[in-house]
Parts: C-alpha cells; sequence; structure tokens
C-alpha cells in the first residue's frame, strides 16, 4: 500500500468505469476524500462513491465534460468550495473513434483530440491554480503504448503522445513550486473497451505480452497512487510503461518470425521479389492498445 497524508484530497477525471474507476477505488482506500468525476454515466459513478465508503473512505461524484472548459472551471471552483484544497489530480477522462486514416473524418480527429489532449491541459491547468496555495501537489496523466504508434488508431495514438509531453513540460514548469507530474502508460487492460475487441483480436495481442495476459486496472491504478504518494516524493516528469513487457514481447515475436521466415521483414521481401501486392492501406489491422481511460 502507498498510505497517503491524512486529509488529502484527490480528483480522478473519467472515474466512473475502467482505469479511473479503479485509481478512484485505490486512492479511497489509501486515505484521500475522492471527487469522483464522470460525464454521463451517473450510476456507475455513484457505484464508484459506494466501493470506497465501504472501504472505509470518502468519495462523491461530480459531473462534468473535461473538454467543456466552464464545466471544468465550475468543478474545481466546487472542489475548493468544499474541501478548501487539491492533493492529487489523476487525469485518465479519455475517449476513443478508432478508423483507417483514409476513412477518419475530421470530426473523429478533432472530438478525440478535444477530450484526450483539451481536456487533459484543462484540468491540469484548474488542478494547478488550487495546488499553488499550498506549494505541493501531485498530477498524473494517464498515456497509452499507443504513443508509441499503431495502426488505425491515429486520433488517439497522437492524443495520448500528446499526453506524455504535456506533462512532462509541465513536471519542467511545476517542480519549482513543489507540484510533481508524471504519467502511467498502460498496455492491454482488461476494460470494457477491450472487451469489445472480441476473443481474436485480444488473444492476438495477449500473445505480444511478455507475461502473457492483459492487466487488470487495478494494477494500473496502485503505480497511480504510488506517484501520487510521499514515497514518490523525488519522481517528477517520469513516464511509467505499465504493460506487462509488452514493448519486450513485440521485439522478441519479430526476432523469433524474422528466424522462422514468418516476419514482417522477411514477408515484405518474398512479396516483393514474388510480384506480389502489397496488403493495401484500405484494409484494417487491428490496434495493438485498445485500452485506457
Amino acid at each position: 500500500m502507498s498510505s497517503l497524508v491524512p486529509g488529502t484530497v484527490a480528483l480522478v477525471t473519467g472515474a466512473s468505469r475502467g482505469i479511473g474507476a479503479a485509481c478512484a477505488v485505490d486512492l479511497g482506500r489509501n486515505g484521500a476524500t475522492v471527487v469522483v468525476n464522470y460525464r454521463s454515466d451517473e450510476a456507475a459513478a455513484l457505484d464508484v462513491v459506494a466501493r470506497i465508503e465501504s472501504l472505509g473512505g470518502r468519495a462523491e461524484a461530480v459531473r462534468a465534460d473535461v473538454a467543456d472548459e466552464d464545466e471544468v472551471r465550475a468543478m474545481f471552483a466546487g472542489v475548493r468550495e468544499r474541501h478548501g484544497r487539491l492533493d492529487i489530480l489523476v487525469a485518465n477522462a479519455g475517449i476513443t473513434a478508432d478508423n483507417m486514416v483514409v476513412r477518419m473524418n475530421a470530426e473523429e480527429f478533432r472530438r478525440v483530440m478535444d477530450t484526450n489532449v483539451f481536456g487533459t491541459f484543462l484540468c491540469c491547468r484548474e488542478a494547478t491554480k488550487v495546488m499553488l496555495s499550498a506549494r505541493r501537489g501531485a498530477i498524473v496523466t494517464i498515456s497509452s503504448l499507443t504513443a508509441l504508434g499503431a495502426p488505425a488508431v491515429v486520433n488517439y495514438a497522437t492524443s495520448k503522445g500528446a499526453v506524455a509531453t504535456l506533462a512532462k513540460s509541465l513536471a519542467a514548469e511545476l517542480a519549482p513550486v513543489g507540484i510533481r507530474v508524471n504519467t502511467v502508460s498502460p498496455g492491454l487492460v482488461d476494460t470494457d473497451m477491450v472487451g469489445a475487441m472480441g476473443p481474436a483480436v485480444q488473444k492476438a495481442f495477449v500473445d505480444r505480452v511478455a507475461l502473457g495476459r492483459a492487466a487488470r486496472p487495478e494494477e494500473v491504478a496502485t503505480v497511480v497512487t504510488f506517484l501520487c504518494s510521499d514515497g514518490a516524493s523525488y519522481v517528477t516528469g517520469a513516464d511509467i510503461p505499465v504493460n506487462g513487457g509488452a514493448t519486450l514481447g513485440m521485439v522478441m515475436t519479430t526476432i523469433l518470425e524474422d528466424r522462422d521466415g514468418t516476419g514482417p521483414r522477411k514477408r515484405a521481401m518474398s512479396s516483393q521479389s514474388s510480384g506480389r501486392p502489397r496488403r493495401s492501406l484500405t484494409a484494417p489491422s487491428p490496434s495493438p492498445d485498445r485500452l485506457s481511460s
């Protein structure tokens, strides 16, 4: 456990399900009063509040769309008014709108960027305003393995790369005033998003994870809680991969496939030498990471 300072107040965005819900519960278990942010599913958010209270913690549900500046301002103003402080922000809220780039319309790209990037910026900005008076605080943004690049999710992958870079810039800016900013980048996580992929696609991704399975949301949450605790008091500007060795799995899979002649480079060479056409850009490939917020 990563016990938090008594009286700690934490806000978790997108906390009605998945990684966000797990983070909210774990922070509550470790002593924080948790503001459970949600956009549309009030019942799910209230269930998270009930879970925290059943563990002896304190929590409340607050509705706000993180992509709406006025709603974000009101949410943080309410936290300041009710609690007088904010010690932790977990900027987790995020959406997807997957498509191949030739099929993706501008609205699909813009909508993902508005929530995942602009929303994270707004929440970090407003959290900083509250934390400045205490000259201490912890912000954790949730990025993704897809930030390394992935097919059919150019909007989501781009947004998560931006979130990681935003956090590093904030870490440099806010360190002098005692506010630490870090990122957690999960790989394949057992959430509703991954469940929608179907068993065959899930297996294809799990086969590339060194530990051979998807993560549980709670396994991501414990890392987030640690980064928010005084146990990580000398950690800022870090991007922590929580992916079960997925990057190791990708490397080893490529090495082994190349060795036995089934790897992408071998197939490409064979295709060129035989005159067979290369795969069309319009033939979608499964995304290596459907997870997160």
